[in-house]
């Protein structure tokens, strides 16, 4: 997929939240059981969006590092 806003392409994953830990996203091919720090998430090639959050969530987004664009299904 192309970003809307560069058109540049968008790398394909998922987002997902930690309780009390944050947002953030992680190519699709990057399987991580426990995410314990944002050190973690990044060694898995992952982005951190928020740094602290109380909700669990998983969906599949692309996301342009360029931009700092992201695009959710949901």
């Amino acid at each position: 997929m192309n970003c809307p806003m560069c058109g540049n392409e968008m790398k394909f994953g998922k987002i997902g939240a930690r309780a009390g830990a944050g947002l953030f996203w992680l190519p699709d091919e990057e399987k991580v059981k426990f995410i314990v720090s944002n050190n973690i998430i990044e060694k898995h090639n992952g982005i951190v969006l928020v740094d602290c959050n109380e909700w669990q969530i998983s969906h599949t987004a692309y996301v342009c590092e360029g931009c700092r664009k992201v695009i959710i299904d949901y």
